[in-house]
C-alpha cells in the first residue's frame, strides 16, 4: 500500500491528475486512517456466532404452548450480533435459581423475521430486552442491561403485584 501511495504521490506532483487518479489517491489516504490500531481500553464481552442463551428457546410456533395458562413468564429478547446479550444471560442465569418456582424463563431470537410483529407489539425498542407475561397477556417490557439487584427487585415487585391484583390494569393480550 505504501508503494502505491508513493507512486500516486509522484504522479500527482508531476502532472495534471485525472479524476480516477484522484479517487485512488483519496482511497489510499483513507485506508491509512482506517488502519489505526483499535482502542485496547474498550472491553466488550466476546459473543461467538453460535452462542445461544441458557434459557429455553421460544419461537412463533411454540409461542401458544409456552405462554399458555396463567403462569408468569419472562422472555429474554436477544440477537447473536449483540454482545451485551451474553452479559444479560449471565445475570439471568444467576437470578433464575431463586425464581424457578414462580417464573418461567424463556428466550426469543429477534433475528427471525416471523417474530418481528410479536417483538414490535411487545415494545422491544433495543436489545437486550425482557418481556414480562402473565399467560398470553403482555404486562411490561424492560429494555437495556440492568444490575442483578435491580432485576431481582423488579422480579419480586412483579410477582407481588401479580399475587395482589391477579391481573394488572395495563396487561393486554399479546398478538398472534
Amino acid at each position: 500500500m505504501t508503494s502505491l501511495y508513493a507512486c500516486l504521490s509522484s504522479v500527482l506532483a508531476a502532472s495534471e491528475p485525472s479524476v480516477l487518479t484522484l479517487r485512488i489517491f483519496r482511497a489510499c489516504r483513507l485506508t491509512r486512517v482506517v488502519r489505526r490500531r483499535p482502542n485496547r481500553n474498550r472491553m466488550q464481552p466476546f459473543c461467538p456466532k453460535h452462542w445461544h442463551p441458557s434459557t429455553r428457546a421460544m419461537t412463533m410456533e411454540t409461542l401458544d404452548h409456552e405462554l399458555s395458562g396463567n403462569h408468569l413468564s419472562v422472555v429474554h429478547f436477544w440477537a447473536t450480533w449483540n454482545n451485551i446479550d451474553k452479559a444479560m444471560d449471565a445475570d439471568l442465569a444467576a437470578i433464575r435459581v431463586g425464581f424457578d418456582q414462580e417464573i418461567t424463563f424463556l428466550c426469543m431470537d429477534t433475528d427471525r423475521k416471523e417474530a418481528w410483529d410479536f417483538i414490535r407489539a411487545c415494545r422491544v425498542l433495543n436489545l437486550p430486552a425482557l418481556g414480562f407475561f402473565r399467560g398470553r397477556s403482555h404486562v411490561d417490557t424492560l429494555v437495556g442491561l440492568r444490575e442483578r439487584d435491580v432485576l431481582t427487585r423488579k422480579f419480586r415487585d412483579w410477582i407481588n403485584q401479580q399475587k395482589m391484583n391477579g391481573e394488572p390494569d395495563d396487561a393486554r393480550e399479546s398478538p398472534n
